[in-house]
């Protein structure tokens, strides 16, 4: 019962780590970290390369296999650190903005509200348009439209 325990406890420690529960300073940590693993599969590129021409010049017939698979493991390398880079950059992007705001409204409550009252006026607009459409379709005689033009 205690294991199962320490396990879910363990499992929300790990569900805590995500970008927007991170502090803007580790995710540009995070993405100095990100660069400098480019930087390194940058340099394996390079000796893969070196690597599989010498081999070419060599004749080596495994070089075809080499060169295909170390190509498909780099660019799925780098895909994957991009991926991570863009993730983290709309993250500080987002709680930049999000802070600038609070600050400009005074208070991460007030922007809240703001938010809400968007919300509102967003949700009125599309009732309005829909009850306004329908009203025209049901006055105008408009349903079957597309059918009366082509009958």
């Amino acid at each position: 019962m205690s294991s199962k325990k320490e396990f879910l406890d363990i499992l929300a420690q790990l569900d805590a780590i995500h970008p927007n529960r991170l502090p803007v300073e580790k995710l540009r940590e995070m993405q100095r970290t990100i660069r400098i693993r480019q930087e390194t599969l940058a340099d394996r590129a390079n000796k893969v390369q070196k690597t599989a021409t010498d081999a070419l010049g060599q004749a080596d017939p495994e070089v075809l296999n080499l060169a295909r698979n170390q190509a498909t493991r780099l660019r799925r390398d780098n895909d994957n650190l991009e991926e991570l880079d863009s993730k983290l950059e709309r993250t500080i992007h987002e709680r930049t903005l999000r802070e600038t705001m609070a600050t400009k409204l005074g208070s991460h409550r007030r922007l809240a509200c703001l938010e809400g009252l968007i919300l509102v006026l967003i949700m009125l607009v599309l009732g309005l348009w829909s009850t306004t459409t329908s009203l025209l379709i049901t006055n105008c005689g408009l349903i079957g439209f597309p059918a009366k033009i082509f009958s």
